[in-house]
């Protein structure tokens, strides 16, 4: 068993395979194509606004790192979850975790860090699932 992973969750959603074969992994297919071409629309505005830490460019990370967070969570994917959330509050100058560099005012350089250790997480995740699965996701 792995951490990366909530198996209550998880569990809940290989249960529909029941009714419908491949449905688990059909859903798993889709949010990996969503993290990916998140993980790019949030990587763009970072790289696009690097020094002008403007208010909407902070609101548009909050609103990515949300979506993703909630497809993440209703998957059971956790670790995924978490740093999503991380970006997410930090688009609203939300220090919630005492992890924004810079004593809590580098909220930038806290989404750039949540996002690199989403990435980590969804690499870990997908190989995991392609391992589940046996086949490549």
């Amino acid at each position: 068993m792995t951490d990366l992973i909530n198996w209550t969750i998880f569990n809940e959603l290989l249960i529909m395979d029941e009714d419908e074969d491949g449905f688990s992994k059909s859903l798993i297919q889709t949010f990996i194509e969503q993290a990916i071409q998140t993980f790019a629309e949030i990587e763009e505005i970072l790289l696009n606004n690097d020094n002008q830490q403007d208010q909407a460019s902070l609101t548009k990370l909050s609103q990515l790192g949300h979506y993703l967070k909630g497809s993440a969570a209703s998957l059971g994917l956790v670790k995924i979850q978490e740093q999503c959330e991380r970006i997410q509050n930090y688009g609203l100058l939300k220090n919630f975790d005492g992890a924004v560099p810079d004593d809590g005012k580098d909220f930038w350089g806290g989404v750039k860090l949540a996002l690199g250790s989403a990435r980590e997480e969804f690499t870990s995740a997908r190989q995991f699932l392609s391992d589940y699965y046996k086949e490549q996701l």
